[in-house]
């Protein structure tokens, strides 16, 4: 059956989820709503949508199946809850809401209204980090003792004022590095904890953040620098077992390196990152299609979690400055 699909925001994150449908034949971009009218007119051409300058009004239209939500953060919550109110399937943009009542008040309303919503978390979905779990689970190297993630960015080059205001994205740790949070509660069923956090701040911006973990016994780090630039840009993911380490290069994972006492094992993606970027969204578009009320309770049971960790970690830092 084919599936019409809203999109709220023809920004670059709006337009780049509109990139993915060409993955997905059953599924067909139909409105489109943003406050900037030439914005959501451009991108409407190629599709041949409706434009609103009112998210409300796309909400009204009963043609519209699915509602993808790409707004800046401090909207997201608010958005949600009205596609919900509206019957509509929701797939948000991370993170859900910029603080803990929001996100309580979205799981409260998807309860009520029996609705059905998925957040765009994407590392989780990758083969590279699916085939990480099942060796983390099936113990194949032993326990797990350590991991660290680095990630050098370029957040610093974003020129959006809202990014760097606490009250509309709710901090780097949530904006950022809630992805890393949500992986690391994938890979490990669960159950993190922060111990420390840290924010540093250079000429009143923040220029990088580091998060220590726990879970159970294993000790986790989590290093973000906003200011490498585009020539340094790049994320590791670190793993070491009692018998192998292992280290996954790419944000979006692209290759897998397995050390052992017997030499080196690599894996690496057929397809560029890209690709791999949009599959993975759509893969999450189809998902949501599939969603029962049920699955879509646990899901923000899970990334209730994972904002959790968000929030505690910049409590922490906001008590170091």
């Amino acid at each position: 059956m084919n599936k019409n699909l809203g999109l709220i925001g023809a920004g670059e994150f709006g337009n780049f989820a509109t990139k993915v449908l060409k993955m997905l034949p059953d599924f067909k971009l139909v409105a489109i709503a943003d406050t900037n009218e030439n914005s959501a007119l451009n991108l409407a051409k190629k599709y041949n949508a409706k434009v609103y300058r009112n998210y409300i009004d796309l909400l009204k239209n009963k043609n519209v199946d699915i509602v993808l939500i790409n707004t800046p953060n401090f909207l997201h919550a608010k958005m949600s809850m009205d596609c919900i109110s509206y019957g509509k399937k929701v797939m948000c943009e991370k993170p859900l809401g910029i603080n803990i009542r929001e996100i309580e008040l979205v799981r409260k309303h998807l309860v009520k209204n029996k609705g059905i919503l998925l957040v765009n978390f994407l590392l989780p979905r990758s083969d590279i980090y699916q085939k990480l779990h099942k060796i983390i689970s099936t113990k194949d190297y032993g326990e797990l003792k350590y991991i660290h993630i680095e990630n050098l960015a370029t957040e610093s080059t974003i020129e959006s004022k809202w990014y760097w205001q606490k009250e509309k994205s709710g901090g780097w740790f949530l904006t950022a590095d809630i992805h890393f949070y949500d992986l690391v509660n994938f890979l490990l069923d669960h159950n993190s904890k922060v111990v420390s956090a840290k924010e540093y701040i250079k000429h009143n911006r923040t220029v990088s953040i580091l998060t220590e973990l726990c879970n159970q016994d294993v000790r986790i780090d989590v290093f973000h620098d906003f200011a490498a630039g585009y020539n340094r840009a790049r994320l590791t993911a670190k793993f070491v077992f009692d018998k192998a380490d292992i280290q996954i290069n790419g944000w979006i994972p692209t290759q897998m390196i397995v050390r052992t006492s017997d030499g080196n094992k690599i894996i690496k993606e057929k397809i560029d990152r890209e690709i791999i970027y949009q599959k993975l969204v759509a893969e999450n578009i189809s998902e949501l299609a599939k969603m029962s009320h049920i699955d879509s309770i646990d899901h923000i049971n899970h990334v209730f979690e994972g904002s959790q960790i968000a929030f505690s970690a910049q409590k922490i830092a906001d008590r170091m400055e």
